[in-house]
């Protein structure tokens, strides 16, 4: 599916170090995983062209201001550490701060987990998971063609490393946790469960289950 130019689409505004922060919160799957800086140039000029490409050539990017933006503005503030020259990673006040502007300025509002019992630990830990994600915010406010890759990677809790066989048993999972929730009465489990079946379906080739049907 296509990755959402959110400078484009959204009135949000973004400093150029903020617009780093969230490049970087979403190269690392919103983690504190290393991230080399090519990475960062590369995802930072396709979420945000305007800003990070060559001056008269759109198509090539320039993550030139990188380096400066980090050694003046996040790393003092406790978002970002520098390992090495070529490598970086976001501290937990990192990924929380991106995470918020991330929502921001895709519109997305948070809402609240549920408390579900007769579930497993675990079953229960993703049921509380998915109420919280990206994914399922974009879900409830009608915008599902805006949910991207990485929304379904933190949805299903995958990262881009992850075998075919795990993202395989980690949709499975989850959709064994979202029908017990259902068995009793879980609120909203329903939309949760939809929710389910269209990442399953629109993004198939990502979780290793067939191939990607466009949204409808």
């Amino acid at each position: 599916m296509e990755k959402l130019n959110i400078e484009t689409k959204s009135k949000y505004k973004l400093t150029q170090s903020d617009m780093v922060l969230i490049s970087m919160y979403r190269v690392s799957n919103g983690s504190k995983e290393k991230i080399p800086y090519e990475e960062i140039a590369i995802s930072a000029w396709k979420d945000f062209p305007d800003s990070f490409s060559l001056k008269n050539h759109p198509e090539y990017p320039d993550g030139s201001a990188i380096p400066k933006r980090v050694n003046d503005r996040l790393r003092p503030q406790g978002l970002v550490i520098s390992l090495g020259e070529s490598f970086f990673r976001l501290t937990n006040k990192g990924v929380e701060k991106a995470r918020k502007l991330d929502n921001a300025i895709r519109g997305i509002s948070k809402k609240r987990g549920q408390t579900y019992r007769r579930l497993s630990r675990d079953e229960e830990n993703f049921v509380r998971h998915a109420f919280t994600t990206t994914a399922f915010d974009l879900w409830m406010n009608r915008k599902k063609e805006s949910i991207i890759d990485h929304d379904v990677k933190l949805f299903f809790q995958f990262s881009t490393g992850t075998k075919i066989s795990d993202r395989i048993y980690k949709v499975r999972f989850a959709k064994t946790s979202i029908e017990k929730a259902k068995k009793i009465g879980a609120p909203n489990i329903h939309e949760l469960e939809n929710l389910a079946e269209f990442l399953t379906i629109a993004f198939g080739l990502l979780i290793g289950e067939g191939k990607n049907v466009k949204a409808k």
